[in-house]
């Protein structure tokens, strides 16, 4: 399929207005600023370093590139003495500058402004990298607080000559030797451009004059190397903890984390944009920068290869009176193409066209995604701004293919719109209804993520989940319920669990209240046996404790639901228990004692784990590596 975009245009091409009518940019846009850390204990000695040599072309594009650090990405640091301190280095107009030490952002963001005027008073001269690099190493380096804050050096930069990039090599060789992280963002450049030999980590912009905002979540987490366990009282935490028991992190007693480990994932995603008149080219241009970073993130594994183990494919459909299809799954073999090509969306894509045909853009996704179907989750991304009912009801389709166990995501650029956002709110899976607003990144993140985090198919399994009441986003654990009506002994149901062709088959849990309602949930009133088994025992040494996560025990602590509370203490109440519906409390009983119901608990797909009941296609199914 031929792009509009071609990868050589997109590297020589450059913007017409990107670095025109800015804003209010200056000294008063360093006041006042509130900072929005993406790692909110991330403690790093970070070093900026902006291109404003000839290779930067115009002065507005060395302005466009200062504004967007200051205004931009450094508000994406927690800066202060605890945690991020910034040095500032630019170089190329009348020099090479370095910095002090901030850990005040108002400071740090009056120096960059500064540097931009100068520059645009002395102009643009050419630069050696080399010399940029050295001039770190002999000024920075060593003035870091030391062991256990790493340094980070991240430069943005237009050079692009091969032998000047080449020379610098054992320079930057020597940089990385002393522990600093070289984060270089190439601008202008694709992924083959050899500044990649110089850094940790490298990625490649379209434009020299922006926009950069595409490189604003891979800087963050590339250069956060180092968290601080204890947050210090300079910077509060974002939420106060829960008093309840204590369990550490994460443990399973509260619900099994899946993984969420970005290239391993396995999705087929593709974004149904609006493009009639009122969704606009920057609206366009704004949700694939979106999409970008969400991508960047992790990051995640963009392939055309069908059978490719854990990796991501990607397509998008354009809608107006008709929708099309842009991109299929044959396009971009790697990350580094689709971002070329996702953040200019809206400049090859809008149109003027009144009508936004959603109901056949979803059928077109539909009928596309089964004649492309693979092992992969699909994951159908729908971003609009107006509604009508051309086509039929768009819910129809979208209830279709979620009864298929599709994710549907919503992204709504006119929640003010009661209609629009009704109908989206249909359509989107539980959870996944978002608005037009300055999270799109991460609830996309939070949306790819998610959508491998499943029960295997094919199964009645009940998926353990939460709901945060004050954002409304849905947490799915890594834990799988399936009720046996049929009676056994404890021993024989531990074995029925267990030899399941499921993953990680055992008795449940039941280790929290929210755990425990789940769970009744799911006999709801069709049981008429006096309880069911769980999977609390004492074969642990004689120790009361839950089947674990593989073959391990987790002795029973925090939550203690027995009917009769003297059990603890009875060495010899009995080595399993059931849940008494009576009560809805916990009853000790032999291996041979009583003859019920059970529920199993079973580990779900995610993106580490792959078996084949994950798989959306069986006849393409093959056996993936497996991390258990």
């Amino acid at each position: 399929m031929k792009l509009l975009f071609l990868l050589s245009s997109l590297l020589f091409s450059l913007p017409q207005s990107y670095g025109r009518g800015l804003g209010n940019h200056g000294l008063a846009a360093c006041q006042n600023v509130t900072l929005r850390p993406i790692k909110q204990y991330c403690a790093i000695d970070l070093t900026i370093s902006l291109d404003m040599s000839i290779a930067m072309q115009q002065p507005n594009y060395i302005s466009s590139l200062g504004y967007f650090a200051y205004g931009s990405l450094l508000t994406r640091f927690p800066i202060s003495a605890n945690y991020t301190r910034v040095a500032f280095q630019s170089f190329g107009s009348g020099g090479i500058y370095d910095s002090i030490w901030y850990s005040n952002y108002e400071n740090l963001c009056t120096d960059i402004n500064q540097q931009i005027q100068n520059s645009i008073g002395t102009g643009m001269n050419y630069a050696n990298i080399s010399n940029v690099l050295k001039y770190y190493y002999n000024t920075m380096v060593n003035s870091g607080r030391g062991p256990p804050y790493p340094q980070t050096y991240l430069l943005y930069t237009a050079i692009s000559d091969p032998n000047d990039i080449n020379a610098a090599i054992p320079i930057a060789n020597q940089i990385k030797a002393a522990n600093v992280t070289i984060n270089i963002v190439g601008l202008g450049q694709n992924s083959s451009s050899p500044l990649a030999n110089l850094a940790t980590n490298y990625i490649g912009l379209p434009f020299i004059g922006g926009p950069y905002d595409a490189s604003i979540n891979w800087a963050t987490l590339k250069s956060c190397t180092y968290d601080v366990t204890v947050p210090t009282t300079n910077v509060p935490p974002m939420s106060t903890p829960a008093i309840g028991p204590t369990y550490p992190p994460n443990s399973s007693y509260y619900g099994t984390p899946c993984a969420k480990n970005a290239p391993n994932a396995w999705l087929d995603i593709i974004l149904v944009a609006e493009a009639s008149v009122n969704m606009r080219a920057q609206d366009l241009n704004g949700l694939g920068g979106s999409f970008v970073s969400a991508l960047a993130t992790g990051p995640f594994t963009i392939t055309n290869n069908a059978t490719l183990q854990h990796s991501t494919r990607f397509a998008l459909i354009t809608y107006n009176s008709n929708p099309k299809l842009q991109w299929d799954f044959t396009v971009f073999g790697s990350l580094n193409q689709l971002l070329l090509n996702l953040t200019f969306i809206g400049d090859q894509f809008a149109t003027t066209d009144p009508n936004a045909n959603l109901f056949n853009a979803l059928q077109l996704a539909q009928n596309f995604i089964t004649s492309q179907i693979s092992y992969r989750r699909p994951i159908i991304v729908v971003a609009a701004k107006s509604s009508n009912a051309q086509g039929g009801d768009p819910s129809t389709i979208a209830n279709e293919m979620k009864g298929n166990d599709y994710q549907l995501v919503t992204i709504n650029y006119n929640p003010n719109d009661l209609t629009n956002s009704q109908e989206l709110s249909k359509i989107a899976s539980p959870g996944m209804n978002f608005t037009d607003d300055n999270n799109i990144t991460s609830n996309m993140n939070y949306a790819l993520l998610e959508a491998n985090c499943i029960c295997p198919l094919g199964l009645s399994l009940h998926q353990y989940q939460k709901t945060d009441p004050k954002t409304g986003l849905i947490t799915h654990y890594s834990d799988c319920f399936l009720p046996y009506p049929q009676v056994s002994l404890p021993e024989v149901a531990q074995l029925v669990c267990k030899n399941n062709e499921i993953t990680d088959g055992r008795l449940a849990m039941q280790s929290t209240q929210d755990m425990l309602n789940f769970e009744q949930n799911i006999f709801g009133n069709s049981l008429t046996a006096s309880g069911y088994t769980i999977g609390l025992n004492r074969l642990n040494n004689g120790i009361w404790s839950w089947f674990g996560p593989n073959g391990t025990y987790l002795p029973l602590q925090g939550f203690i639901n027995w009917c009769d509370p003297s059990v603890a203490a009875n060495p010899s109440s009995g080595n399993y228990a059931y849940l008494q519906i009576q009560g809805t409390c916990w009853v000790p009983v032999s291996a041979t004692g009583v003859v019920i119901p059970s529920l199993c608990q079973y580990r779900s797909c995610d993106t580490d784990l792959f078996v084949q009941g994950c798989s959306w296609n069986k006849q393409v199914y093959t056996k993936h590596d497996t991390k258990n």
